[in-house]
Formats: structure tokens, sequence, C-alpha cells
């Protein structure tokens, strides 16, 4: 019974965390097209289990160098999508998109 049991509540765990990656990239995917993409944090629910939120800040390269001019703004996105309040329960990604029309 314990080795059943502990099969179950692993094949529950993994059905929830690829559920919150597919949550996760799908949400990733819709901020990276967002052409008016700025600094702030959102945040939402995808369902009555799985909430997200993210972090969206400027980024500069790290060999970045201030005299070279540019149109493209790079803004690092953290985003994160989790189904209790656990640590655990947890998916973070992070990514850095680029958004033309504007200067550093």
């Amino acid at each position: 019974m314990n080795i059943l049991s502990l099969s179950a509540s692993t094949a529950h765990l993994t059905d929830s965390r690829q559920r919150a990656l597919l949550f996760a990239e799908s949400k990733m995917a819709e901020l990276a097209v967002d052409p008016d993409l700025k600094s702030g944090i959102s945040q939402g629910e995808f369902d009555e289990k799985f909430r997200w939120e993210a972090s969206i800040t400027e980024w500069e390269f790290p060999d970045y160098d201030p005299s070279l001019s540019t149109t493209v703004t790079p803004y690092q996105i953290t985003l994160a999508v989790s189904w209790s309040d656990l640590p655990t329960e947890r998916i973070t990604l992070h990514s850095v998109h680029l958004v033309m029309g504007e200067s550093l």
C-alpha cells in the first residue's frame, strides 16, 4: 500500500509540474510578442489551481558600451507559476527579450 500511495503522489506531482511548465511557457511566449513590453509586475490565474506572476525589468548587457547608440531595449522577464503556497510547488522561468523602438 505504501508503494501504491507513493506512486500516486509522485504521479500527481509530476502532472502538476508538467502543467505548470506548459502554462509558464505559454505565458512567456505571450509576453515575448507584446510590442508594448514595459517594466513592472503582473499576475493572474490560469485556472482555479495555477497562478502566475511576471516581473519585467530593464536589463543591461554585461559588456554594454554606453557610447554605442541602439534602438533596442533588453528586458529580463522572470515568470513564476505556482500551484500551492509551498516553495517546492513552483516553476520559474527567466528570459531576456529585446524590444525595438526605444534607446537605452
